[in-house]
């Protein structure tokens, strides 16, 4: 049946906010703790056209997908944050409870690849020179996964998603997102990149740092204009896109997106993989940036077909 233009999804809101216990924030190391302040809220809402669920097989399309029921899945889904109650128990997150606290460890990290752990390199400064973090890298960063489908077939009809990444920590925030079509065995190349701000020239570590290196010029990352920083740089700028909401050209093509039950010749319904983190190769992962101590990052999700109309 031909899909006919739909109203546009409810917002969806994913918040990948942690609370910083004895690391500090960046790449810095200057003193103090910063705490990143949790909001609670729906995930992933949608109305009719779009429909989610965690896995591909059997019922459980959904038209909502909230952050207790990502966490359930600890096969495919990691988030730094730790919910606990009263009793110092680690639970799912009620909203409505308010003995609930959030604790987690996470470390400035820089990458081009998230989903290839051999990629992420995690840095703080010990007064001018660059120490590696080091420790379990998971624990540094949100990833969770979902798949996204349509509720009849129609190979002309494609989905589109919007993604705003807001908080007052968000301008160091990334977020990135790779789509597979035979249900995780193979993913998309290259990551699509998305910041809570706009970027330019944002080049993240590819490798470690050389022993020594320092932050020469003062400005918080390693760059061309560390003369002790030999190695680890990335040669060329990343496209990033701007996340934040007044970019009115944030939407992207998930592609022709399957219905509910689709799985014919080893393709699947299109599934969704998130990395978030917070880059320390940002000048934004500053200490004299206000809104990274203390703040928040909210991830938002928009999914609709591509004939509806994004809403004003």
């Amino acid at each position: 049946m031909k899909k006919r233009s739909l109203f546009a999804a409810v917002a969806m809101l994913i918040v990948s906010a942690l609370v910083l216990t004895s690391a500090t924030y960046a790449w810095f190391a200057i003193g103090g703790n910063s705490n990143i302040t949790t909001l609670q809220g729906k995930i992933c809402t949608s109305e009719s056209g779009v429909t989610l669920r965690l896995n591909q097989d059997g019922a459980g399309w959904t038209t909502t997908l909230d952050y207790k029921t990502l966490r359930s899945d600890t096969t495919n889904n990691h988030f730094v944050t730790t919910w606990k109650n009263a009793s110092n128990e680690v639970v799912n997150p009620d909203p409505t409870n308010n003995a609930l606290t959030a604790t987690g460890t996470y470390m400035p990290m820089s990458t081009k690849t998230p989903a290839d752990e051999s990629g992420i390199f995690s840095y703080t400064l010990n007064g001018v020179t660059f120490q590696a973090n080091t420790g379990t890298k998971s624990n540094w960063y949100d990833s969770y996964q979902f798949y996204v489908a349509t509720l009849t077939e129609d190979a002309t009809e494609t989905v589109d998603a919007l993604l705003t990444i807001g908080g007052s920590a968000a301008a160091c925030a990334r977020a990135a997102v790779y789509t597979s079509t035979d249900g995780g065995t193979t993913w998309s190349d290259d990551p699509m990149f998305f910041s809570g701000a706009a970027e330019d020239g944002w080049k993240p570590l590819t490798a470690g740092l050389n022993p020594g290196a320092k932050d020469d010029n003062g400005n918080y990352i390693a760059d061309s204009g560390d003369t002790s920083v030999t190695a680890g740089v990335s040669g060329a700028a990343v496209p990033c896109v701007s996340a934040a909401s007044t970019n009115t050209n944030r939407a992207f093509s998930l592609g022709n997106v399957h219905a509910q039950n689709y799985n014919t010749n080893g393709v699947k319904n299109t599934l969704v993989k998130v990395y978030v983190w917070v880059e320390g190769q940002d000048t934004d992962c500053a200490p004299n940036n206000t809104g990274v101590p203390g703040g928040d990052i909210q991830v938002t999700w928009q999914f609709k077909l591509h004939s509806a109309q994004w809403g004003a």
